[in-house]
């Protein structure tokens, strides 16, 4: 596996895991985050400006960078607000590191179901609790070599046969 290096300083693993955009992404150690996305785990650690993701050049291509929306620029994005608007300005500065996440439309609509009148934790735990009892079983190896179990999101077909 090849390890991929993210240089950006508008990508920060911490801000999109805590901004409720998505269910099944958090911190696994101190500042490691792993993700399960499109049947897939990632594990992602570094610091500000140079985060490193657990997959091969191919996985990063086809999923992972248009996952986390990184061939977009935020930066001229920030640039063209208003100097008057402070409003906004402010916005901007608090989510900046936050990535606007291409998420697959199923899992991403029965999150949205589930996150009716829920915190985000409480949203993480039936989200997962789904999980496990109706996604397919996979393994993942983290880059110190130890194994992990985790489950992929439900399919329709697995959820439409569930009691």
């Amino acid at each position: 596996m090849d390890d991929i290096i993210i240089r950006d300083m508008d990508f920060s693993p911490e801000a999109i895991a805590e901004s409720g955009q998505c269910f099944r992404m958090g911190s696994s150690a101190e500042g490691v985050y792993e993700l399960i996305a499109y049947g897939k785990k990632l594990q992602i650690d570094g610091e500000p400006g140079a985060f490193r993701l657990s997959c091969t050049r191919e996985e990063y291509e086809d999923l992972w960078k248009d996952y986390f929306d990184l061939s977009a620029d935020y930066e001229v994005f920030r640039s063209i607000i208003r100097e008057d608007d402070a409003f906004l300005k402010k916005a901007v500065s608090f989510g900046r590191g936050i990535r606007i996440l291409r998420q697959e439309p199923w899992e991403m609509l029965i999150s949205f179901i589930i996150s009716q009148r829920k915190s985000v934790p409480a949203i993480r735990t039936a989200v997962e609790k789904l999980c496990e009892a109706f996604g397919e079983e996979r393994s993942f190896q983290r880059r110190d070599g130890s194994m992990s179990i985790y489950h992929a999101f439900p399919t329709p077909d697995a959820l439409s046969a569930a009691d």
